[in-house]
């Protein structure tokens, strides 16, 4: 049975880093527009996993200043750069 809850950011992400430290992933439905048209605000569902490595157009969840952000991977140097498929 899937059981849906809301959750303030912060809890969110305590839950996603525990899954992660028992090898486990997460799902959620997404919340924003700037992954459009591929994911729809409250619609979508995605699953994420923590992975060792990561390459061009993978979608990652991370911390930009106090938020958490769902983007896509455009360019991998000595830095990764995500964009919102929204922004192309």
């Amino acid at each position: 049975m899937n059981k849906t809850i809301k959750l303030h950011q912060k809890d969110f992400i305590t839950l996603i880093e525990e899954a992660f430290k028992n090898n486990k992933h997460v799902q959620f439905k997404v919340m924003g527009h700037s992954m459009r048209p591929f994911f729809k605000h409250d619609m979508t569902r995605v699953t994420i996993e923590k992975k060792d490595t990561y390459q061009k157009g993978d979608i990652i969840l991370f911390q930009y200043n106090d938020s958490y952000l769902l983007h896509r991977i455009s360019k991998i140097d000595h830095e990764i750069t995500c964009q919102g498929d929204a922004l192309k």
